[in-house]
Formats: C-alpha cells, sequence, structure tokens
C-alpha cells in the first residue's frame, strides 16, 4: 500500500514489512520510521495533538512526527523514529533474563534514575503519561542501557486529556490523573525492576489470591510483613535506601511524592527474604551437590551426554573449562567427531570457534540472532532462519548452510528454542523438533497477547503472554510428528518463568510454584503433581540427558526420586 508522508516523501508499505498488530492499529517498519496505521481512520490522533506533543523532543521518547496519508488524502496513522534492537521493559523483571544478559542493580538504578528524569521532563512540559505500564517502555537489548517510552499518542497534553489506564498501575486514591499519579505507576515499575514481583502481588491472609485492587485500596503491598511472597523474588537488600523508604511510603502507607535520587543499595533495616545457603534432600528427593563456580550460573544444559555450565565469563564442558569468546556464544557438538564449536553473532556475521583448538571456522554467512535446541544451530537474518551443517573431513570441523524458512523480519521474536511470529495479526510458532526440520504451527490461542518470553524442549513449549495487565502461562505439549498439540493455560500467574525440562523419555518436570512440582508425559494427558517444601522457584531445572539437575546461585544440583 501507498502513503504520503505530510511534508515529505512517499512510503510505500508491504507485508514484510509489518510489526504486530493491536486492537487500533497496526505496526510497520521502513528504514529508521515506523508506522502506525490506524484500522479506522476516525480512531486517529487529532494533528493538534501531535503538534502539542512536538516539545517532547528527547531521543528516548517516541511520539508522533509526522501525519500519514493514503491515497486520497485522508489522514490515517502517522510515523515515528525506530528503535531497531530492543525488548520489552518487563522482559528485565525476571531472574532468568537478568541472570542470561548478566544484569545487576547497578544496570536496574541506572535505568530507573533514566526514567524518573525523563518523567520529570514531561511534567515540565505539562504533559502526564497516565497510563505508564510496562508494555509501553522498551529497552536497548544490546547494552541495556537506554530505555525508550511508547505509546506517546495516549499521554495527556493540554488540550486533550487521556481516558483509559490499566488497574495493575492505578493510583485508586486519586479521582484525577497528576504528576503523582504518575510517580505511583513508576513506583509500582520500579518494585517491579528491583524484586520481579508486582508490588500488591504474594499472598496475605486477608485477600483472595488474585485481588489485586482490594490490596491497592488498602495498601498491604509486599512491604507488608503479614504478606509472604514466592522463592524467586530478589532480595530486598537490592533497593537503594532512600528508594526502599519512598517505595515501602508510597505503596504500603499510602503517601504520594516523587522519588529521591537513587543512593546506593544495601539498607539492613530492610525485609529480608531468607533463602537457604544449602540444599538439603527430603521424603521424596535425593539431592546431591555436584560443584560451585567462582560466579553465578548463567545457564546449564547437555551436549551428546555432556554436561555444559556456563557462568558470567566461562563455559564448563563437563570439568574442562573455556573462556567464553563473547558474553552471547553458544556451544554446538558436531554430530560426527563430538567437537565443541561455540557460535556467536559479531557486527552482523556468524562466527563460529572450534573450542579444542581455537580455530575459527570457515563461513561467510549473515547474521541478526542464533538459536540453538537440542544441539542444532539456527541462525536468523532478515527474512531467512538458516539451519547449519557441520560435518568433519580430515581432522577438520566445517560448516555450511542447511534447510531455510521464511520467516517475517519485523515480526519474529526469537525465544529460547524456538521463533514466535506475528504474520499480519496471526501468532504461528516455528520449532526446530529434529535434525535439519522445523514445524510451522499456527497457534490461535495466543491472538491478542504480547509475548513476554518462551522455551521450547523435546516436543514441549511454554511460553508467557501478556494481555490487559495480566501474564498467562501456555504449555503446548506436541505429537510425535508436530502436527497437532494439546494446551494448558495457566492465567494470572505470580512471575514469568518456564522451570520445566523434558527427558529423552518423554517424560516433563514442571515447577509450577514453590514446592510444587508437576509431572507428565509429552505424549499423554495425565500428570502426577509433587508437594514438597524444598521445591522452590528459586531453582533452575536442567537435564544432561536423563539427569536431572537444577542450580541456585552458583552451585549445581542433582535431583532425584527416592
Amino acid at each position: 500500500m501507498d502513503y504520503q508522508i505530510q511534508g515529505g516523501n512517499k512510503v510505500t508499505l508491504k507485508d514484510r514489512d509489518f510489526i504486530a498488530q493491536g486492537g487500533e492499529a497496526s505496526l510497520y517498519a521502513k528504514g529508521n520510521q515506523v508506522f502506525k496505521i490506524y484500522t479506522d481512520p476516525k480512531a486517529m490522533i487529532p494533528p493538534t495533538k501531535i503538534q502539542e506533543l512536538a516539545c517532547l523532543d528527547r531521543s528516548n521518547i517516541i511520539r508522533p512526527q509526522a501525519v500519514l496519508l493514503d491515497q486520497r488524502q485522508n489522514p490515517v496513522g502517522f510515523s515515528m523514529q525506530r528503535i531497531k534492537q530492543n525488548v520489552a521493559l518487563a522482559r528485565l523483571f525476571t531472574n532468568d533474563y537478568q541472570r542470561k544478559q548478566g544484569l545487576d542493580t547497578q544496570h536496574i538504578i541506572a535505568l530507573l534514575e533514566q526514567m524518573q528524569a525523563t518523567i520529570a521532563f514531561i511534567h515540565s512540559q505539562q504533559c502526564l503519561l497516565v497510563d505508564g505500564n510496562e508494555m509501553n517502555y522498551l529497552v536497548d537489548s544490546k547494552s541495556h542501557k537506554k530505555v525508550y517510552f511508547i505509546d506517546v499518542d495516549s499521554w495527556q497534553t493540554p488540550s486533550f486529556p487521556a481516558t483509559a489506564i490499566l488497574p495493575t498501575i492505578r493510583d485508586y486514591h486519586s479521582s484525577q490523573f497528576s504528576p503523582l499519579t504518575d510517580w505511583f505507576a513508576f513506583a509500582v515499575i520500579s518494585c517491579q525492576l528491583f524484586l520481579g514481583i508486582h508490588p500488591y502481588k504474594g499472598r496475605h491472609p486477608d485477600f483472595k489470591k488474585h485481588d489485586l485492587s482490594g490490596r491497592m485500596q488498602n495498601n498491604v503491598s509486599i512491604f507488608n510483613s503479614e504478606v509472604s511472597l514466592p522463592a524467586a523474588v530478589r532480595d530486598f537488600s537490592l533497593i537503594p535506601t532512600p528508594w526502599h523508604d519512598w517505595l515501602r511510603a508510597v505503596l504500603e502507607q499510602g503517601q504520594r511524592s516523587a522519588p529521591p535520587s537513587a543512593g546506593v543499595p544495601a539498607a539492613s533495616s530492610m525485609r529480608p527474604v531468607v533463602r537457604p545457603k544449602t540444599v538439603h534432600g527430603s521424603n521424596n528427593f535425593i539431592i546431591t551437590r555436584l560443584a560451585e563456580y567462582d560466579s553465578p550460573i548463567r545457564a546449564v544444559y547437555g551436549r551428546n551426554g555432556q554436561r555444559v555450565v556456563v557462568t558470567a565469563d566461562k563455559l564448563y564442558l563437563e570439568n574442562a573449562a573455556h573462556a567464553l569468546p563473547h558474553p552471547a556464544a553458544r556451544l554446538i557438538v558436531t554430530p560426527q567427531n563430538l567437537t565443541p564449536v561455540f557460535a556467536w553473532v559479531e557486527q552482523q556475521q556468524l562466527k563460529l570457534l572450534n573450542a579444542h583448538t581455537q580455530d575459527m571456522l570457515n563461513i561467510s554467512l549473515q547474521a541478526a540472532q542464533v538459536l540453538v535446541e537440542d544441539n542444532q544451530l539456527f541462525v536468523i537474518y532478515q527474512e531467512r532462519c538458516t539451519a547449519i551443517r557441520f560435518h568433519e573431513l580430515g581432522g577438520k570441523c566445517l560448516a555450511a548452510p542447511g534447510a531455510s524458512w521464511q520467516i517475517m523480519p519485523h515480526a519474529t521474536q526469537v525465544l529460547d528454542g524456538l521463533l514466535y511470529q506475528n504474520i499480519l495479526g496471526q501468532p504461528w510458532l516455528l520449532l526446530p523438533w529434529k535434525s535439519q526440520s522445523c514445524a510451522v504451527l499456527a497457534v490461535p490461542e495466543l491472538r491478542d497477547y504480547r509475548i513476554m518470553s518462551g522455551r521450547y524442549s523435546q516436543g514441549i513449549a511454554m511460553l508467557t503472554a501478556y494481555r490487559q495487565g495480566r501474564y498467562d502461562r501456555f504449555c503446548f505439549w506436541f505429537n510425535p510428528d508436530h502436527s497437532q498439540y494439546q494446551l494448558e493455560k495457566t492465567e494470572n500467574i505470580e512471575a514469568d518463568s518456564h522451570h520445566f525440562i523434558c527427558l529423552p523419555s518423554g517424560v516433563a518436570l514442571h515447577l509450577v510454584e514453590d514446592g510444587v512440582l508437576s509431572l507428565f508425559h509429552r505424549e499423554q494427558s495425565l500428570s502426577k503433581q509433587i508437594l514438597d517444601p524444598v521445591l522452590t522457584t528459586k531453582m533452575q531445572l536442567a537435564n544432561n540427558g536423563s539427569m536431572v539437575l537444577f542450580s541456585t546461585e552458583n552451585v549445581l544440583y542433582q535431583l532425584k526420586m527416592q
């Protein structure tokens, strides 16, 4: 479709330019711009509001820039600055994402200070965010040092009041929007970034499990000593003292004020989250301590029967330590001679390194991201997902492109072991389920959701999806040829995490919540739950073949049934 940028050039938007579709509009990317096109042109933001938003001229505020006209010169949308590599701020709430990306409290403080300064600037221009929920921010996914404000067209300006706000960040103690209601929403987001949980979740004996609005109206937050919290919640001592005091005052005591300067973490007066330093067995399980490492464990997996443990700067193949050639390097073991090969992307080129000889493999292939599942390597670049084949000849390890699949370049998310695609508003999964082969399936149950995270392993996919202020978990298990699936949906989960593994036998273990382990077979509907307080969502489940493992902090354990 051809459009005219008012006061500028014409632009042609094709299906390959599609990013996403929401309730009232679709987004397309072209060059350094994003275009929002309304399904119903009558819902188009008034041009005078675009003019009022023009004062918000900061590089991290993605405001409407120019009106987009259709072929009849009718306004149907607008253009915006494009942020090419980004991730939803909500991804940073989780322990899993922070651990894999190597993010610490200083990263979080820097982002919050940037957000605080930007919100203060917005207020100085007589504007309000109003609906400052976690989906209205993006973070650059390379350095995680810059946060972007999006959905700016819904903000309140002097002539255009805002009307919509999600209940998860609503200030129930105010009858009208103001800078203080914006700061209340910011307090909610700050708490989630520091601790990994909404400040009015957890369980209190006087409230039902999901009574978020009741807790908010009565100022019963996680700072209340009677609230019990999941084990995965990060320690309160990570919050700098001034921010801890401000969050407690706003969320628990009902006060309203702008946040202070950050200060430094660690304060002895904060509420502790008690965590055992060692993990012991129980009547259900035998737990064996296997190894302790110099820094926190980021990932554990198996490669052709060999155990792989990844820390901040090293990869341990069984007991042999290898320096990581790149922070995002993944390991593949070749099928012929079991040669360990590191794979990563650098300057949009695939890099492969023989871990034994330290020789780079001779391959020239453009790449944006790599995907590894079940010791298979795939390269993502523009409109293609390409499998990489390894073979060895004369003692030399060789690699070459194999089969490939077409994907939507701007509407594809690379998750853990799978791809999610929003194809013109319809959700699809691409699953690498056997050597040099991917299954592509429509999953209409995910329509109108935003995918936060996902993991696929051995015929099971688990995704966390967001809609209207709520996080739901979708668990798909597929038949042997991946042509059909069964689905289990869990609504309104406490935290975004995928504590599951699937063993070669087809038996899956899913750590549903603290103290609850679900066992089921990927080809059967029967399941069994084991209740045991030794199990916590702080455990990161993994497996090496049929051996069940888990890690906490920098210690690796084996888990066996009694």
